[in-house]
């Protein structure tokens, strides 16, 4: 989707002007910081499905389900990318919710985990 949304020329490459057009296209202009969620999905799917799938596979299941959010902030994206780095997926072993270090999305998304309504 996304190369389609840049009218990439080369497969896996873009150039400043297609990223540029990509991302208007997905309406994350500059300045921008929300992302529709749809585009979330398919952005943690693409940028970090292959080293997390366990991980992007059930954050793309909840963030579908959940209805709170309706765009995703760049700390948020931030938060899925250290969630899929630092925590121990599936136990979630080491996540600590109140260190402060994970947005509230990130909170609701363990919970809902551990409440199995996977």
């Amino acid at each position: 989707m996304l190369a389609w949304k840049m009218s990439a020329a080369k497969m896996g490459y873009f150039t400043r002007d297609e990223c540029r057009n990509g991302l208007a296209a997905l309406e994350a202009k500059n300045g921008q910081r929300d992302v529709e969620k749809e585009s979330i999905c398919e952005l943690l799917d693409m940028l970090l499905g292959s080293w997390y799938p366990a991980q992007v596979g059930k954050l793309v299941e909840y963030l579908k389900f959940q209805t709170d959010y309706k765009v995703i902030c760049k700390d948020q994206w931030m938060g899925f990318y250290r969630f899929c780095t630092k925590v121990s997926f599936p136990d979630m072993t080491n996540y600590d919710a109140d260190n402060g270090f994970y947005s509230l999305i990130i909170d609701n998304f363990v919970d809902w985990m551990k409440e199995g309504k996977n």
